[in-house]
């Protein structure tokens, strides 16, 4: 169960504008899984970094419209809400990053009115992480530590792509059935 449902204590397709209003009562603080962000972000590669960071650790979600102060939930600044918006953030997804992190739910949580409100990009965990970034025709892969997103070093790309290929290996292995 992602750490925002545990929190919230219901299902991300299911939260209501009150149901975050509780992160702010209650003090939520930025861990791994969890990053809070006041404003829609204007840039696609920025975006895809932290979405990235997050696919490529333990998963978790974005909160868009939820002031912090010192990685504590301060506040709820709605931000506009649009079918527009929604569909760009998506398309940032699929173009900057490699390979495609599949999965990604980017869900509007409407306030009293339905033009403002609270965006959450749910992440999971990829199963064929690394990802990365594309930048100017470079890739640059990222990790989520505590409350922030981190380069990650040559030695962490490497294993973790040795780690894909492992998994892969004992997929097909089991697949075909012990010989």
């Amino acid at each position: 169960m992602p750490l925002l449902e545990a929190f919230l204590g219901r299902p991300i397709d299911r939260l209501t504008f009150a149901d975050l209003q509780r992160l702010v009562e209650t003090r939520a603080a930025e861990d791994t899984q969890l990053d809070f962000k006041r404003q829609l972000y204007d840039d696609g590669e920025e975006m895809a970094a932290d979405v990235v960071a997050m696919a490529n650790s333990t998963g978790g979600a974005i909160v868009i419209g939820v002031e912090e102060k010192d990685g504590i939930a301060s506040a709820l600044l709605p931000v506009q809400l649009s079918d527009q918006t929604a569909v760009q953030m998506r398309q940032w997804l699929a173009s900057l990053t490699a390979p495609r992190v599949h999965d990604v739910d980017v869900r509007p949580i409407p306030s009293a009115d339905p033009a403002a409100g609270v965006y959450i990009i749910n992440v999971p965990r990829s199963p064929t992480f690394p990802h990365a970034v594309v930048k100017k025709m470079a890739l640059r892969y990222y990790y989520r530590a505590g409350p922030a997103r981190h380069p990650m070093s040559e030695a962490q790309v490497a294993e973790a792509y040795q780690s894909r290929f492992s998994r892969t290996q004992m997929n097909r292995i089991f697949a075909r059935g012990w010989r």
